[in-house]
């Protein structure tokens, strides 16, 4: 019988050393992208959320609502965001609105109709 000093190896030992390390392996990089996936989905419901309440609210400022949604995240919470409001032409009635917010190597983007 051969012992697990043996120079020889021993397969079975080796086979589940392997099978365990490739399942650590494997498992900590699904919880890394459920992570990337998880803050990515929350950012992009953030930038839908404030371009509602802007395009529903036009006479508040969008960094107060963008703060205010923000402070209900869970994972964007305490991040500094950068936003970005563009309009096709002006944003005047009818105009197609675009708003962006990054952070963190993340960003989402929404777009609306101003009706003002």
């Amino acid at each position: 019988m051969n012992s697990i000093r043996a120079d020889d190896g021993n397969a079975l030992l080796e086979g589940i050393g392997f099978a365990v390390c490739a399942f650590g392996l494997v498992l900590s990089s699904g919880l890394g992208l459920f992570q990337a996936q998880q803050d990515q989905l929350a950012l992009q419901s953030l930038v839908r959320n404030v371009m509602r309440e802007h395009l529903l609210h036009p006479e508040q400022s969008i960094e107060v609502q963008l703060s205010t949604l923000q402070q209900l995240s869970t994972s964007w919470g305490e991040t500094n965001l950068s936003l970005e409001l563009h309009c096709a032409f002006e944003c005047v009635a009818g105009s197609l609105a675009w708003l962006k917010i990054s952070g963190n190597g993340y960003s989402a983007t929404s777009f609306g109709v101003i009706d003002e």
